[in-house]
């Protein structure tokens, strides 16, 4: 996916249609989750009413 080539985060995106999982990794390499990171998107995705 064009994603994961420009975003330095997203470390692998799975799922099909609207069912979709992204991974967040500090490291392509190393796959190094991204916890800070995961926790911006979580409170960001449920201030902006994602749920």
């Amino acid at each position: 996916m064009e994603e994961m080539d420009r975003v330095e985060l997203i470390g692998d995106v799975r799922g099909l249609g609207l069912m979709i999982g992204v991974e967040l990794v500090k490291n392509k390499k190393t796959k190094e989750y991204a916890t800070k990171e995961i926790e911006q998107v979580l409170y960001e995705s449920f201030k902006r009413g994602v749920a």
